[in-house]
């Protein structure tokens, strides 16, 4: 058959069996490896050539671990798991240099189980707070804007107080409590730069060493555990390093021994002067100061406590207190929510809201009138929520005179009743003796009574409008009241002269009360005594701070002391003696000179 012309113009597609590159021949193949051309290709010639065709860098080492060679199967696992090592060091270094958000210590709520970084002043720091052998310590920093516990666990090198420290650490909250938390190495930095070069006294460094402090002028930085109220003339309380009880390092008894003027706040920020002593009978170091020696700090507002519906009966540990509470306002000013009410005492006419949900904020206050909790929203004047009508008093003891029978079996109703207390009450005693008349008389009507107690001395003689209940007391087989709430009215009874001629047997019914006697001040080995001039009677006296008959203008002088008279156990001589508390000479008009010398 005659062989067909191709034309060579003409175009040939490729067939399916045709490959697109040039077909390698095996012959060419072979001699190209079979260097000793004896028809054979064996390991070294192969060997030979190894590296061709072969890519290098990263490329041709992916290949090498992705090679099904049985041979290199170790070779791969060695190489994964060098890899995966690598991977792991990579993220963890990640995480380590990774720098977390810087905020304010106001705004860390809104970071909760976030990893931040705060920066401040480290005010405190106690090592194994709880004394269980932890590896931890616990710090308090503060900024501007608030103030943060720091739990730091297996912590390294601490900066002296003052320094400004940056911390990092987990935000955690519980029951109520928020702080950082941290471990090892790298929770807490600062610079050479960043230390003080005056130290602070702090709460912490007289925690630590008080007899270095005792008996001389102490200027602290802290926190209120409670709210004071203007008159209240005297006052315990805490001074802590933290607003918040539960993440307090540190609490420093403290006691005001006069009225501060105005509202103080639980939680308030303060600046306090005074005299540091140990208390032998309570076996602490108390802080006393006056209270005009309270500088308050705006540079922090005490947190507003938020009551809750649900949990009425915790609202008395909030007495006193700047809260807030939300609920629907009714007739009468009341606010409702969940089965519970409160009235309100708005300072502008709310009316306007009747009907409708409403959060409001004041002081929380007892209304003895209502029997129930107020919110006074003049949370800095005295409010009407505490005052009890006068005139809507029952004459309870002449009730129980006539018919002690019908008032017990009314043990349910509340009598609200005038009275005079019968004996001076200490502060935070709780039992108090009432009486029908503010003088002694042979025909007085008694009542005995258990109330929550106060901060002040009631006086002896103090009239004293009470909410109570009556009822049985099967220990003393008498009949008892329980005060629920009580108002101070009328004016304090004034302090009642002593004379030396008097005895020891004729001051014991002074016992408690305010008194005044004359004497001539003598200093025994830094314990000082009011002696009778051109006598040897004397008696041990505890001036007030900066007292004004302690100078040495006035040493040879014979004046008026006034304070309280107390009697305390000599435990050398085993008897008992007097001593005149929280004493000074007479100076009515405050202008620093005794008025027996004006």
């Amino acid at each position: 058959m005659a062989e067909e012309e191709i034309d060579p113009e003409m175009e040939i597609e490729p067939t399916m069996n045709e490959p697109d590159e040039k077909v390698q021949s095996i012959s060419d193949t072979l001699s190209k490896y079979d260097d000793n051309a004896d028809g054979k290709v064996d390991h070294f010639e192969i060997a030979a050539h190894d590296g061709e065709g072969k890519s290098g860098g990263i490329g041709g080492f992916i290949d090498r671990i992705l090679d099904d060679d049985p041979e290199l199967r170790g070779q791969r696992l060695w190489v994964m798991f060098s890899l995966s090592l690598i991977l792991v060091a990579g993220l963890n270094a990640y995480a380590m240099l990774r720098a977390p958000d810087l905020i304010t210590i106001d705004k860390i709520l809104e970071h909760k189980n976030e990893v931040v970084a705060v920066e401040g002043i480290l005010t405190s720091w106690v090592e194994d707070p709880y004394g269980s052998g932890d590896d931890r310590i616990d710090m308090i920093i503060e900024d501007p804007t608030g103030v943060i516990e720091l739990r730091w666990y297996r912590f390294g090198d601490i900066p002296p107080l003052g320094t400004y420290v940056k911390a990092i650490g987990d935000v955690i909250e519980y029951d109520g409590r928020l702080w950082l938390q941290a471990m090892g190495a790298g929770a807490l930095y600062w610079s050479v730069s960043d230390v003080p070069e005056v130290f602070p006294t702090t709460v912490s460094e007289v925690a630590a060493n008080p007899d270095n402090y005792s008996l001389t002028a102490l200027t602290l930085t802290g926190y209120l555990s409670k709210s004071i109220e203007p008159e209240a003339s005297f006052s315990s309380l805490y001074l802590g390093d933290h607003p918040n009880y539960g993440n307090s390092d540190h609490q420093m008894r403290m006691v005001i021994h006069s009225a501060p003027g105005k509202w103080l706040e639980a939680g308030q920020k303060v600046e306090v002067t005074g005299i540091l002593e140990y208390e032998q009978r309570e076996l602490r170091w108390t802080l006393h100061i006056e209270g005009p020696e309270i500088r308050t700090i705006n540079t922090y507002s005490p947190p507003i406590a938020k009551l809750d519906w649900s949990n009425v009966d915790t609202w008395s540990y909030s007495s006193n207190n700047m809260v807030e509470i939300t609920g629907t306002l009714s007739e009468g000013w009341i606010l409702s929510g969940e089965g519970a009410n409160i009235c309100i005492i708005p300072v502008a006419d709310p009316s306007a809201n009747l009907g409708k949900i409403i959060t409001f904020q004041g002081r929380l206050l007892w209304s003895p009138a209502q029997s129930n909790w107020c919110i006074d929203e003049a949370a800095d004047g005295s409010s009407s929520a505490g005052i009890v009508a006068v005139g809507d008093a029952v004459d309870l003891l002449g009730m129980i005179s006539a018919d002690p029978s019908g008032v017990l079996a009314n043990s349910s109703k509340t009598w609200v009743v005038k009275a005079y207390s019968k004996y001076s009450v200490e502060p935070f005693d709780t039992d108090i003796t009432f009486v029908d008349s503010p003088e002694y008389s042979s025909d007085w009507t008694t009542l005995y009574g258990s109330f929550a107690g106060t901060n002040t001395w009631i006086e002896a003689g103090q009239e004293i409008v009470i909410n109570v209940s009556v009822g049985w007391d099967d220990a003393n087989t008498r009949m008892n009241v329980m005060v629920n709430s009580f108002e101070l009215t009328g004016e304090t009874p004034g302090a009642a002269n002593i004379f030396w001629d008097d005895g020891a047997t004729q001051w014991s019914y002074s016992r408690n009360k305010l008194v005044m006697i004359s004497g001539q001040v003598v200093d025994e080995g830094g314990q000082y005594y009011l002696q009778r001039e051109g006598g040897t009677q004397k008696v041990r006296i505890d001036p007030v701070i900066q007292a004004i008959g302690l100078s040495s203008d006035y040493s040879d002088y014979t004046l008026t002391w006034k304070g309280r008279l107390l009697q305390e156990d000599d435990n050398s001589n085993m008897a008992q003696a007097f001593v005149i508390s929280n004493t000074d000479v007479l100076d009515e008009n405050t202008n620093g000179i005794p008025d027996e010398l004006e």
